[in-house]
């Protein structure tokens, strides 16, 4: 499954959100690329679905909103 997502540092002036959330993908081991419009993970779906929450979740650990 290959799933489409955007990073955005929403009312932050620096990109620790960011940093961390891709810091979760990696963690995951899901496969990630990141593009300057969107990112994409590829994984199984249940894997996609965990790393994409994981990531969610160190994101709103800043503060941000990961969409």
């Amino acid at each position: 499954m290959k799933a489409l997502f955007a990073l955005y540092p929403l009312l932050q002036g620096d990109y620790r959100a960011v940093e961390k959330a891709l810091l979760a993908l990696e963690e995951s081991g899901a496969s990630y690329r990141v593009f300057p419009t969107h990112s994409e993970v590829s994984a199984k779906e249940e894997e996609a679905s965990l790393a994409l929450q994981r990531a969610s979740q160190k994101a709103a650990a800043e503060g941000a909103v990961v969409r």
